[in-house]
């Protein structure tokens, strides 16, 4: 059976998870940077619905819900969606240098110790709110992680299927690159 981890380790591991998080959209930026503007608008066809920009936005808004000073109550579905950042990559790569400081932020916080790390998870179902749930900053910081990855690999996709060359650790999971790096 495991032992419960202490107050410290566990400070220790939202740190690391923060910064993980921090790494994934820096990560992006850089990638956005070389990447022209028609290419990042594209939406046609097996990508009409998502297109680099759409998941984009749909990323910064998730890390939106939590990093706006942790609210009291989290709720990813009702975000507000801005074409802005959909549509105009370097307002992207602005609102991404804005996150990271965010994270470095929360980073202080969390190493002083004066955030309160619980919160509510609002859940939807059927246009009618189901309730809350209780979450804290580092269960959503390892959501978001997750989140983030699996949008970077549909960015990826996105991306070669126009010729473009990433760096090989983009939308690929922080723990399948420690694994590969052990083999």
């Amino acid at each position: 059976m495991a032992q419960p981890i202490g107050q410290t380790e566990k400070h220790e591991v939202v740190l690391a998870v923060a910064e993980e998080n921090r790494a994934l959209l820096i990560q992006l930026d850089r990638v956005l940077a070389g990447i022209p503007a028609k290419t990042y608008t594209a939406a046609e066809g097996a990508f009409r619905r998502g297109g680099v920009g759409k998941h984009v936005r749909h990323v910064l808004e998730f890390y939106q819900s939590v990093l706006n000073e942790f609210p009291e109550v989290i709720d990813y579905d009702s975000r507000t969606r801005e074409s802005e950042i959909e549509e105009n990559p370097s307002a992207a790569r602005e609102r991404i240098r804005r996150l990271v400081s965010r994270i470095a932020d929360l980073r202080t916080r969390i190493e002083n110790r004066s955030h309160d790390s619980i919160a509510k998870l609002l859940r939807f179902s059927s246009e009618r709110p189901l309730g809350t749930v209780p979450t804290s900053v580092g269960r959503e910081l390892v959501f978001l992680s997750s989140h983030t990855v699996h949008h970077l690999a549909l960015i990826r996709f996105i991306l070669e299927s126009q010729g473009y060359e990433l760096p090989d650790e983009f939308g690929v999971a922080p723990s399948t690159l420690r694994y590969e790096k052990k083999g």
